[in-house]
């Protein structure tokens, strides 16, 4: 991707702490009477659309972090920082799960919420648009045969990295920064090019003769083919076919001639 024009945006993934609670009963029982720990962001892996440089935080990397304890405060106020200068937020899942938990957080610590960002989640593209037995990341770059989710321990590592313990939080960068890439590779090689045309990327800069781009986020080139004719309820729209990934894009615009008609 080194089209200029392609929008700032930037593939999240986070992990987190678990929750903690009180119970009666036996282990596979459900039912908790209080919850005394709620999750915490533990770290997070950021990875531009635009190159594929990745940068990692941690609860860990701040002046004000302790052992022992899971405190995402000063995690939190960076990620926001960073997330708001972005006009588009991608990841698996993230609709549903990273973007509420982070809205959760930041609302927990008083802070202000996330402005409207457009949003790309991997799950829902792949939900709305395949027949996959699962939509889990694991088993969707499996089936699409681009690698595999980095080996861990277990639960172990996140306790470790709470601890302290600096072996198991240099896993767990890996583990993080490995779903960011893995994630990015999915959306960009597969779920994209299925994806419904976005207006938002067509005429990224309209004062050129052709201002038209390929509406496939991940692509976004300016190598368009006339197709054919499109009717619309107000008339006709030019319908073009990418050559470099062979997406078609429909013009937001009506063609003049046909209005005339």
């Amino acid at each position: 991707m080194k089209n200029k024009d392609i929008p700032n945006g930037v593939v999240l993934d986070y992990e987190t702490s678990p929750k903690r609670g009180w119970f009666w009963g036996q282990l596979w029982e459900t039912s908790i009477i209080k919850e005394d720990l709620h999750m915490t962001i533990i770290s997070a892996s950021l990875e531009d659309y635009r190159n594929n440089k990745t940068r990692f935080y941690a609860q860990w990397d701040f002046p004000d972090w302790k052992k022992g304890v899971w405190d995402d405060k000063s995690l939190v106020k960076h990620l926001y920082k960073e997330l708001i200068t972005y006009d588009m937020i991608a990841g698996q899942n993230s609709d549903q799960f990273d973007i509420k938990v982070f809205n959760t957080r930041l609302a927990y610590h008083g802070l202000p919420q996330l402005p409207d960002s457009k949003t790309f989640d991997a799950k829902k593209i792949a939900k709305s648009k395949l027949n996959l037995s699962s939509y889990s990341l694991s088993y969707m770059l499996e089936f699409f045969g681009l690698g595999g989710k980095y080996n861990h321990i277990g639960l172990d590592m996140w306790f470790g990295t709470r601890d302290g313990d600096k072996k198991m939080q240099r896993m767990m960068k890996r583990y993080n920064n490995q779903d960011t890439k893995l994630t990015k590779r999915l959306l960009l090689e597969k779920l994209f090019p299925l994806m419904k045309q976005t207006n938002d990327f067509l005429r990224v800069n309209p004062n050129k003769d052709f201002g038209i781009n390929c509406s496939n986020p991940g692509c976004l080139s300016k190598n368009l083919v006339k197709s054919k004719k499109r009717r619309v309820a107000s008339g006709y729209k030019y319908q073009y076919q990418c050559s470099d990934c062979g997406h078609y894009t429909t013009d937001t615009k009506l063609i003049k001639d046909e209005i005339k008609k």
